[in-house]
């Protein structure tokens, strides 16, 4: 491995920390970001030996999404893997670290959007039958599917409810989302 690619990995790696401890941001998203911009730098370390990620250009960055393209990358994870991009160079030029971002102009491709499958109302009923309510933990899973089903959060949303989010003499529950919103 070249120093650069080196340097290339310090600089992913101080950008990682960042999002981490200010940003906040999830672990899913943390480790999205460490495998795509790992996958850049390789890119770099093969095809511009001597190109640092803080002397990139934009022709850079459109070969690199190109040779994506022809590795037959779906839409989705080029959009997904210039967004990586995006947040390092707003980063690196927020702390002044770069005087410009290179791909400001660069375009995140369109992603069709996916209709969600809905089950049927016989689907439902099903579903709903099948904890045995003559039990706790039947009465509990059947509540657990009420409110996943009636509220249209989550699944991850939903395992992370803790006893203290439910208030019940307000009949409410908090609910900590996407980002911890």
């Amino acid at each position: 491995m070249t120093k650069l690619f080196n340097k290339n990995k310090q600089i992913i790696s101080e950008f990682l920390f960042h999002q981490k401890t200010i940003k906040k941001l999830s672990t899913y998203t943390l480790k999205s970001y460490k495998n795509d911009l790992n996958q850049f730098i390789t890119f770099l370390d093969n095809n511009y030996q001597l190109k640092l990620l803080l002397n990139i250009d934009k022709e850079v960055v459109r070969n690199y999404l190109i040779k994506l393209d022809k590795q037959n990358y779906s839409s989705k994870t080029i959009a997904r893997k210039v967004a990586s991009l995006k947040s390092l160079f707003k980063y690196l030029n927020q702390q002044k670290i770069i005087s410009q971002n290179p791909i400001l102009d660069i375009k995140i491709p369109k992603v069709p959007k996916r209709l969600p499958h809905l089950l049927s109302q016989k689907e439902i009923l099903k579903l709903m039958s099948i904890p045995d309510i003559k039990s706790f933990d039947g009465i509990r899973d059947l509540a657990i599917l009420e409110l996943f089903y009636s509220t249209g959060m989550r699944i991850s949303e939903l395992v992370k409810i803790k006893l203290n989010d439910i208030k019940l003499n307000s009949s409410t529950i908090h609910i900590s989302g996407k980002g911890n919103k």
